[in-house]
């Protein structure tokens, strides 16, 4: 196993230190100050050692103000897009950023209503970094939850943890997942077609177009708040949005059906499915 971030490195078999891969978090923001600052403090408290860098995506005036505030009194940069350019290419932003400036390696990327927990990155970086055919890999969360309303028990250690992929799975869910950066780059990063839902079933699928199908990890558990950009109705209109996005994943990638045909049923299936959640979105 590799250690936790900010411990000894192992040694390899020939007797010199087993690098570790550069890892960096992206947490893509919109018009919520109070959502970014828990997420930054469950990220920086859990995530010793590790890049942190934050993009704006076009908030109001006075909601960007204080998401300035927020990430000034943490110390961690933020891109600013001038414009709302939606989801994915935000995401684009984050991980081509994070490779340039900081020889990212690995990419994880957590959404503003997400709070972290311990051994979560430790978690992520592991599972991509020894297991070379993996795409996407996410983590499960507590659903509706916030660190001050619901304190999630300790899970046993991060390296007993079980890669899930279920039958037909496309993607790991896109609040909190890692991959690598030189796959993402192979397939061309995300869609930035999508202005926002669907991105990370793209991504997934592109990937598992080379081989590299998503998993979900058992654990650790992370919170998530969800719904907090659709919840707005100044940040987008949803059921408009929803529709444009599955269109276009529709005659993009042929049919799901198809695509489910393709990719279930594979050595990587256990008997447990994940992401019920977007197979109901996308059918």
């Amino acid at each position: 196993m590799l250690p936790r971030l900010g411990e000894e490195q192992p040694m390899n078999a020939e007797g010199r230190p087993k690098d570790r891969m550069t890892v960096v978090v992206g947490i893509p923001t919109l018009n919520g100050p109070k959502r970014l600052d828990r997420c930054l403090c469950s990220v920086l408290a859990h995530s010793p050692g590790a890049r942190v860098i934050v993009c704006d995506d076009g908030s109001f005036p006075d909601e960007l103000e204080a998401n300035k505030a927020v990430v000034a009194a943490h110390g961690v940069p933020m891109l600013m897009n001038q414009a709302r350019l939606g989801v994915a290419e935000s995401w684009n932003r984050l991980t081509r950023h994070a490779a340039a400036h900081f020889g990212a390696e690995v990419m994880a990327l957590v959404n503003d209503d997400v709070e972290v927990v311990a051994d979560w990155l430790d978690a992520l970086l592991f599972s991509v970094s020894e297991n070379p055919h993996a795409g996407m890999v996410g983590l499960s969360s507590w659903v509706g939850a916030r660190s001050d309303i619901f304190s999630p028990p300790r899970t046993p250690d991060y390296y007993e943890a079980t890669m899930r992929h279920g039958d037909g799975m496309l993607s790991s869910c896109g609040y909190c997942f890692a991959f690598s950066v030189e796959k993402f780059e192979k397939v061309g990063g995300f869609d930035s077609g999508y202005f926002c839902f669907y991105e990370e079933i793209d991504l997934g699928v592109s990937f598992l177009a080379h081989g590299w199908p998503s998993y979900m990890l058992d654990r650790p558990l992370v919170l998530h708040q969800g719904g907090a950009t659709t919840s707005d109705q100044r940040n987008l209109d949803a059921p408009a949005r929803l529709a444009q996005s599955r269109a276009r994943f529709r005659s993009k990638w042929t049919s799901i059906a198809h695509q489910r045909e393709l990719y279930s049923g594979r050595q990587w299936s256990p008997a447990r499915s994940w992401n019920t959640m977007l197979r109901n979105w996308v059918d």
